[in-house]
């Protein structure tokens, strides 16, 4: 959960903090041991109570010419320390004792290097075995598998703040207040970007089973349930196929707040959209002028 300010992980009952803080960088001293001569790169991670590891910490280096030994002066036993071969670039996981090491025994690669803390996002949601979230203009999606590990890489970067975000089966469509964008494909890497529409009213989203005036969107073989939200051309449903279908353009004229809360149900076998927002127009009374006038329609 997170809202922009604050995030953390709702886990069996409690709240527990999301991702794990960075631990500092190593400050490292020459000592008596058996590693060869060389540059070694060595670096810290934390380990959380619930076994999660953090990414690294700030890197140290450290070089010299005989065989020798490194001693850890600000170790600490919530750590793990990683270390390279000596001129090398792949961190492994050191065997410390008593706040050193001093023989090359490793395997291990360190499995979370350059992550970092999650940010507090806004618009969470899960796709493609990923959490996505908006952080301003940016989003952010974790590592595959990875719930609580992101990258200051893993993201996209827009023009105009987020405020919304839809998964579809093959892609993601990412609004603004002005722009509707789609991230086409499942994976980062190779997502396609375009801009399709006009953005969105903030927290208007909800997924239903949309139809047009009684007929299925075009190229929708299947009832499934779309992401649909509000914009300045009414309600708009977002295809598993990268288009936008404006359901009550020119049929109901709807005065835009600034934020909204949505839900989509089923009456009498009817579908029903509906949307509370907080509008501009209520104090003045024109809205309410509208509904008495019967001209919403």
């Amino acid at each position: 959960m997170s809202n922009g300010y604050w995030s953390g992980v709702y886990d069996n009952g409690e709240i527990r903090q999301w991702g794990v803080d960075l631990p500092p960088c190593p400050q490292l001293k020459i000592t008596d041991g058996d590693l060869f001569p060389g540059k070694y790169s060595v670096c810290y991670t934390k380990i959380n109570e619930k076994g999660i590891i953090s990414g690294n910490g700030e890197i140290a280096q450290i070089e010299f010419t005989n065989t020798a030994g490194i001693e850890l002066l600000n170790y600490d036993n919530s750590f793990l320390c990683w270390i390279t071969d000596a001129n090398g670039d792949i961190f492994y996981l050191a065997e410390v004792q008593n706040n050193k090491i001093t023989d090359k025994y490793y395997n291990q690669i360190l499995p979370s290097l350059y992550v970092i803390p999650p940010k507090p996002m806004k618009h969470l949601t899960e796709a493609f075995g990923r959490i996505w979230g908006s952080y301003h203009k940016s989003l952010y999606f974790s590592e595959p598998l990875s719930p609580e590990w992101f990258k200051e890489a893993n993201r996209f970067d827009f023009p105009e703040e987020i405020n919304m975000i839809a998964p579809v089966k093959e892609g993601i469509y990412i609004n603004s207040k002005y722009s509707t964008w789609v991230l086409w494909g499942t994976d980062p890497n190779k997502m396609e970007i375009r801009r399709i529409g006009i953005g969105a009213v903030e927290n208007s989203l909800t997924y239903a089973e949309v139809e047009e005036s009684g007929r299925e969107i075009p190229t929708w073989r299947h009832k499934t349930m779309l992401p649909v939200w509000l914009s300045r051309k009414g309600f708009v449903a977002g295809t598993q196929h990268a288009r936008l279908v404006n359901l009550t353009e020119e049929i109901v004229n709807i005065s835009l707040g600034r934020r909204a809360a949505a839900l989509a149900r089923k009456i009498n076998g009817y579908n029903q959209l509906i949307v509370t927002m907080s509008s501009p127009f209520w104090g003045d009374g024109s809205l309410n002028q509208v509904f008495k006038n019967g001209t919403l329609n």
